[in-house]
């Protein structure tokens, strides 16, 4: 499904789509906090890499100052300087 997201303001979040099955444009409503972007990257199996993504090594994956992160104990990487040897376990979310 490839959907657009919509900030109609006073926190009012969106994913629409438009569904062939019922011709017609579904809004969804979610939190913003549950958003997420692809970093560009994949691990090790081929999975895509987005922020908030825990990884078996037990660290997670963020976006801070224009870049994205990898982050486990007391420890902060830029995730394009990491080997790729390491796996998605899931999302926050999940």
């Amino acid at each position: 499904m490839n959907g657009y997201y919509v900030d109609e303001g006073m926190g009012n979040h969106l994913i629409m789509y438009y569904s062939e099955k019922e011709n017609k444009v579904i809004a969804v409503p979610i939190e913003r906090r549950n958003l997420c972007q692809y970093s560009g990257r994949n691990d090790r199996a081929g999975v895509e890499i987005y922020e908030r993504d825990r990884w078996e090594t037990y660290g997670v994956v963020s976006f801070e100052d224009g870049k994205f992160m990898f982050n486990w104990e007391n420890i902060t990487e830029d995730l394009f300087e990491i080997e790729d040897d390491s796996e998605v376990k899931e999302n926050t979310f999940d």
